[in-house]
């Protein structure tokens, strides 16, 4: 659970994010470095082109997620979830301890405040972060319409993985590894910052690679293992 995920990243050697990725040689504690990672153990997956000129463009693109992309759409998510305590709390799995959900359920209401502050949200701000992750969806729209089935050509490569991911909080998408709440169910305010992206066709492209490409890049992984 949020808060308590810190103490279990830092026991298993990374910093006070997830994820973190345990090897027998090393702890990774950054999605972009547990995805070069895996492109080394298994380079036939394609993460990352061989061309090197491709390849920056995978990972400016990849960045743009991380740095814009993930931090604007968790504002937007945040914004009302955290008015909708059942609701926040019917976004984590049920296999989460109970310790842990009971004792983030005492500290809600500081847990909420410091959430607010750390992200600066209110009306102004949650708009402008629409209008950014808007941005984003532009130019992956403007990619998909170039020749190849993913956003840098005909292979899946961490720029699609770090799209799909952050984007997460605006597609909630039906084939996530958890169910996530049923989107009807959020307050017509919230469905209606949310629809527009989940509806349009980069939400529905990412909404495609968990449906259908998250289950072959695992197995793509596991080959040379």
């Amino acid at each position: 659970m949020p808060v308590f995920h810190m103490r279990h990243a830092k026991k298993a050697g990374g910093k006070l994010t997830v994820p973190v990725l345990v090897t027998a040689d090393k702890v990774y504690s950054d999605s972009t470095d547990i995805l070069q990672f895996a492109n080394e153990f298994s380079p036939q997956a394609g993460l990352y082109p061989q061309d090197p000129e491709l390849r920056k463009q995978v990972e400016d693109f990849e960045e743009l997620c991380d740095e814009v992309l993930g931090n604007h759409a968790r504002r937007i998510i945040y914004s009302f979830l955290l008015s909708q305590k059942r609701e926040f709390f019917n976004a984590f799995p049920p296999g989460c301890p109970r310790g842990e959900v009971f004792g983030l359920k005492l500290l809600f209401p500081l847990f909420r405040m410091l959430v607010k502050r750390a992200y600066k949200i209110n009306t102004e701000s949650v708009q402008r972060s629409c209008v950014k992750v808007g941005e984003v969806f532009e130019q992956v729209e403007e990619l998909l319409a170039k020749e190849g089935a993913y956003l840098f050509g005909d292979t899946l490569t961490a720029a699609d993985i770090a799209f799909a991911c952050t984007s997460v909080p605006v597609i909630v998408p039906d084939h996530y590894f958890v169910q996530l709440p049923d989107l009807d169910r959020f307050p017509q305010e919230a469905q209606d910052l949310v629809r527009p992206f989940r509806d349009s066709p980069a939400g529905h492209y990412a909404q495609k690679l968990f449906r259908e490409d998250r289950a072959q890049v695992g197995s793509n992984l596991r080959l040379k293992g």
